[in-house]
């Protein structure tokens, strides 16, 4: 079965993760998915946008699975399509969607006020997440570090049976999604 994790960058200060969130990073990992790390495992890590906070985050993460003995077999390049500086900027600058999401959440906002939006960000999400999959081998464990509301949103869009749609994750929070042996994906949990 391959597995893979996106989980929400560090908590930040302004556009970078607090200093003391690095700190707790590095020695500690990431609590949310320390439990996925198994002897032998082999780790993909990735960066779900080019923003500095998910790689302040992921290098922080990296140097604490090496203290570990876990030394990552690639890293993935920063994936547009799980969150981009655009795509931030339009949905945040639109105070009626933001005004709506304060009280319905990131996936029925974008379902009421712009689901041709919605549609485009969970099916190119999709298609980058399968290509993940397509691209690891079994019993690879994929660690990508992004943002809310697009995991959230990924997540809903495969089905997360029993998910909220107004749940919104903390930092360093994720989504474990996993891929069966017939190729199907499907949301395995949140971690955090």
């Amino acid at each position: 079965m391959k597995k893979v994790v996106i989980v929400r960058h560090g908590k930040k200060e302004g556009d970078l993760i607090a200093p003391d969130q690095l700190q707790e990073i590095r020695a500690n990992g990431i609590k949310s998915l320390n439990h996925l790390l198994e002897p032998g495992q082999k780790i993909v890590l990735g960066l779900g946008s080019e923003l500095e906070r998910t790689k302040q985050t992921t290098e922080a993460f990296a140097i604490y699975m090496e203290r570990k003995g876990f030394i990552p077999t690639k890293t993935l390049p920063a994936e547009k399509n799980f969150g981009n500086a655009a795509l931030f900027n339009q949905l945040t600058g639109n105070a009626e969607l933001m005004a709506l999401v304060k009280t319905d959440g990131w996936y029925s906002a974008l379902k009421t006020l712009s689901p041709a939006i919605l549609v485009e960000i969970q099916s190119s999400q999709y298609l980058t997440l399968q290509k993940i999959f397509d691209d690891v081998l079994d019993n690879d464990l994929v660690i990508i570090v992004g943002h809310t509301p697009m995991i959230e949103l990924l997540a809903f869009y495969i089905g997360g049976a029993g998910l909220d749609t107004k749940l919104v994750l903390k930092e360093l929070q994720g989504v474990l999604f996993v891929q069966n042996e017939a190729g199907e994906i499907c949301v395995s949990g949140t971690l955090g």
